[in-house]
């Protein structure tokens, strides 16, 4: 009994943490945590969500066209070998990476999947007042990605920035209009 309490912190004491950087090999892919920005660096992407206001009463200037921004994972593709990577983004939505001359795109993460199962997830639920546009959106919003760019050369530090649009009632699904009634 007494080795037990003896071990259990030595367990944690044992563990290595790295701060900047951490990559992780799973099955399939690799996982990279952004590197800070502190470090060697040659692409900078900047990702944030636009948020209408959905609301009834008249607007404030501040809630028109709201940007927030925050953690998220996302998927890196180098479309040249076709190397999956997860990266993570920073608080204020940004990632830095020092990536090799090629092509990358990045696609959201809850897209990684199966088409049919994609289409069964984004499905409205039950007693929502939400409706199927066209049976070719989910196709088309699934093979999306969200950014494709190039590491044209070494040593310049490559800007990019992408835009997750939100809509009214359906959130980030472009294939459902809202039916319901609308906020007086």
């Amino acid at each position: 009994m007494k080795l037990s309490f003896l071990l259990i912190p030595l367990a944690f004491f044992s563990c290595k943490t790295v701060k900047d950087s951490a990559i992780t090999n799973t099955t399939q892919k690799e996982t990279i945590v952004s590197i800070n920005k502190e470090q060697a660096h040659n692409v900078v992407i900047s990702i944030n969500t636009k948020e209408p206001y959905c609301g009834g009463a008249a607007p404030r200037e501040s809630d028109l066209n709201k940007v927030s921004v925050g953690v998220f994972n996302y998927l890196l593709i180098n479309t040249t070998t076709n190397d999956t990577t997860t990266v993570k983004s920073d608080a204020l939505g940004i990632i830095y990476l020092n990536l090799k001359v090629g092509n990358y795109t990045i696609r959201e993460i809850y897209k990684d999947m199966p088409f049919a199962q994609f289409q069964e997830n984004n499905q409205p639920k039950a007693n929502q007042a939400l409706l199927d546009i066209d049976p070719d959106c989910y196709k088309k919003w699934w093979s999306k990605n969200l950014l494709k760019f190039e590491v044209p050369e070494a040593g310049n530090i490559n800007k990019f920035n992408a835009t997750i649009n939100k809509t009214c009632r359906t959130g980030k699904n472009p294939c459902l209009m809202f039916t319901g009634e609308l906020p007086r």
